[in-house]
């Protein structure tokens, strides 16, 4: 797999650009978990830690540019106002 650092395995992948901590937190979560929405992955990603924090704008371009997920739909979310969707992200095998 790949090098193991106080507890938990490093993927082999090498992400680039801004953010490195949280995509490979996010990478490691989406590979347990499958089928995640954006909320779910930003809670998880707060409760880890400040570092690991993302606005929720940039996680949705970190998401949304990744060929390691894919948009698999929306979900509806309701509230006092309505209702709100929020994306449903898969893990895309092959990558």
């Amino acid at each position: 797999m790949g090098k193991n650092d106080g507890g938990f395995v490093l993927t082999q992948i090498k992400f680039r650009g801004r953010n490195i901590p949280s995509k490979r937190h996010i990478y490691s979560m989406m590979k347990d978990n499958q089928v995640m929405n954006t909320h779910e992955i930003h809670n998880a990603l707060k409760s880890k830690g400040k570092r690991l924090g993302l606005s929720m704008n940039t996680l949705s371009n970190i998401m949304a540019r990744s060929p390691h997920y894919e948009k698999l739909g929306f979900e509806y979310i309701p509230n006092a106002f309505g209702s709100y969707q929020i994306i449903v992200w898969g893990f895309r095998y092959g990558n």
